[in-house]
């Protein structure tokens, strides 16, 4: 089971600031949760989700429910849950944008969020994802 999260600052537009996460999956099984640790130097918990990509590039799970919170090990339909897709094949990748603002997210109090893939079955399953956050 192995995960590489690469986190890069869009920089600033128009007073907004981005930040970029990127999660690269290799052999994970259904329970795989990433943290997301959002820049804790702005001093800010309160983001904006504008953009979600998934893709998942190889294993033998037929469904997922992506998910993204702001508590460790978070359940879904919580209060902590933030964003949650409905099971659909891994077979079309999700590419989601969303108009101004964007979809609210909060942090915990260590400017950390949680992502979940939730894939429904094995251990084999790789991918990528992509989230792009803004922070007025």
């Amino acid at each position: 089971m192995a995960e590489t999260i690469t986190y890069s600052s869009q920089g600033s537009k128009e007073g907004r600031n981005y930040f970029r996460v990127q999660i690269s999956y290799t052999d994970i099984g259904t329970s795989q949760e990433t943290v997301i640790q959002l820049p804790p130097g702005i001093g800010k918990r309160y983001w904006h989700l504008e953009a979600f990509h998934i893709v998942r590039t190889g294993g033998t799970a037929s469904n997922w429910a992506p998910r993204l919170g702001n508590a460790a090990g978070f359940a879904a339909d919580s209060i902590s849950e933030l964003m949650a897709y409905d099971s659909a094949a891994v077979t079309t990748p999700i590419n989601d944008m969303w108009s101004y603002p964007g979809l609210p997210t909060w942090s915990d109090s260590a400017f950390k969020l949680y992502f979940v893939p939730a894939f429904d079955a094995g251990s084999d399953n790789d991918g990528h994802v992509d989230l792009i956050f803004s922070l007025e």
